[in-house]
């Protein structure tokens, strides 16, 4: 299933390694990622196009928010799996 996260975090390269790192650990495939300044730098948005399963990104977004790097998170699904 493809999915589509939404997260906005702080803008630090340890925030854009975590962010990677949790997805790797959460076995989701990274299709595609936009990551744009927001808040006069002070803050990133990131938009990720992941493959894999939902449950697997309801809990990337909700691990996300555990780590004070992260501030909001919105996951959206865009195609159901094929039979």
């Amino acid at each position: 299933m493809r999915l589509l996260l939404y997260v906005e975090l702080m803008n630090s390269l340890d925030a854009v390694a975590k962010l990677m790192l949790t997805v790797k650990q959460g076995g989701l495939s990274l299709e595609n990622i936009s990551i744009n300044s927001m808040d006069g730098g002070q803050r990133l948005s990131a938009t990720l196009t992941l493959v894999g399963r939902e449950e697997k990104g309801e809990w990337l977004a909700r691990k996300l928010l555990n780590f004070p790097y992260f501030h909001k998170t919105r996951l959206l699904k865009l195609s159901e799996p094929e039979a």
